[in-house]
């Protein structure tokens, strides 16, 4: 990277690590506690002890706190009125609106299924379920209350221009930038479900994996790159939740035609330039090694490779997803095509073969991105929005 700075090369010059650093700069300030993670100030200012977990992974930290995150928050008991008693309808009507509100794409209810739930943290601490009112955390054990039955799943979009620079610090910026505002939108998502008068557990990449629940909340299905493809954004989201007691209406899984997609696309795997993604036909449970949990069915690639060579780059990787051909403006003949793939299989193929001999998902230099016109954080909010 510092050869690449001193020759000028395009991608590693000094405005793209600038613009790097900034993400990840501010993305480490708003995620990572000044305490070192699983003791029992988690979350709060103090020493400057090293750090267990990073970023993301953190629990109950800064933003995600488990906690009101002033004690000027008005909640019910303090303005002397009921909580909120709206139906399980309407709660789930508002909660989406003010998701969208604070910076959300899309929103999902589901119901907590246990089993998704780590049995430890990051940190080694143990993820338990008590009778108790409120969570809490100690040296040994992060406890979830077992009123908290339900799970909002925020899927949030990323500038896919950006990420179409891959593998270089103008693509790497995209996810680091989408990290800081999903710790922005679960704080003031927690703070609103508390305001209401309930209980709520924010959480991004800590405490149980995203896909699970995004999957059952309606908002995708999981694809060949072992990631969350949403029918309208594609391979460009991010996803995080809520852990809450508020009684919500849930949505119900979706059957898009992605995974049966999946099975006959290899747009990814031959992008992919160490080979990390699996060619298998079908996903399974098979575990390819240590690094994959078990129990969960997924195409399992060889993710260790992956991240050797997204850190041999110095500018992370991303590569897979933008070639994804789900990822397509919002056009109707787009929209034609997805509603296609969700009735039947049988153009699958042909539509793999259009998807590469129309030139789709090729790389854009990140020179041409610098004076490429984006919208407001390059996203195009638009994106797969219809009107009422």
């Amino acid at each position: 990277m510092i050869e690449g700075l001193e020759k000028n090369t395009p991608g590693q010059t000094l405005k793209d690590m600038a613009l790097y650093s900034a993400a990840k700069s501010v993305r480490l300030n708003i995620q990572t506690p000044l305490t070192p993670v699983g003791g029992a100030n988690a979350g709060q200012a103090g020493s400057e002890s090293p750090q267990i977990c990073l970023g993301p992974n953190i629990p109950n930290a800064r933003l995600r706190s488990w906690k009101p995150l002033t004690d000027g928050l008005l909640t019910p008991e303090k303005l002397g009125v009921p909580r909120f008693g709206g139906s399980p309808q309407e709660a789930a009507q508002i909660i989406k609106q003010a998701g969208i509100q604070f910076g959300a794409a899309r929103a999902g209810i589901t119901g907590l299924d246990k089993r998704h739930i780590y049995s430890r943290d990051c940190d080694g601490k143990e993820i338990v379920f008590e009778d108790v009112d409120l969570p809490y955390e100690t040296d040994g054990k992060r406890v979830i209350p077992e009123k908290c039955r339900y799970v909002i799943v925020f899927l949030l979009h990323m500038p896919y221009d950006a990420f179409n620079c891959a593998p270089n610090p103008v693509c790497s910026m995209a996810p680091l930038f989408t990290y800081s505002r999903i710790d922005l939108l679960l704080g003031h998502m927690a703070e609103f479900i508390r305001a209401l008068g309930y209980t709520a557990i924010p959480s991004a990449n800590d405490t149980a994996p995203n896909g699970p629940f995004a999957i059952e909340a309606g908002l995708g299905e999981q694809c060949r790159a072992d990631k969350v493809i949403n029918p309208d954004l594609g391979t460009m989201v991010r996803l995080c939740k809520i852990i809450t007691d508020l009684p919500l209406e849930l949505d119900q899984p979706q059957n898009f035609g992605i995974e049966a997609f999946c099975r006959v696309c290899d747009r990814c795997v031959g992008a992919c330039p160490v080979d990390a993604i699996s060619k298998d036909p079908e996903a399974s449970f098979e575990r390819p090694g240590e690094w994959v949990s078990p129990g969960h069915k997924t195409w399992h690639g060889r993710w260790p490779t992956c991240w050797a060579y997204a850190e041999s780059t110095g500018g992370g990787c991303g590569i897979c997803l933008p070639v994804c051909p789900w990822n397509k403006p919002n056009t109707l003949l787009h929209r034609t095509v997805k509603a296609v793939i969700r009735r039947t299989t049988l153009f699958n193929r042909l539509l793999v073969k259009l998807d590469k001999m129309l030139g789709y998902g090729k790389p854009l230099s990140p020179e041409a991105w610098w004076r490429k016109k984006i919208p407001t954080y390059g996203i195009d909010t638009k994106q797969g929005m219809t009107s009422d």
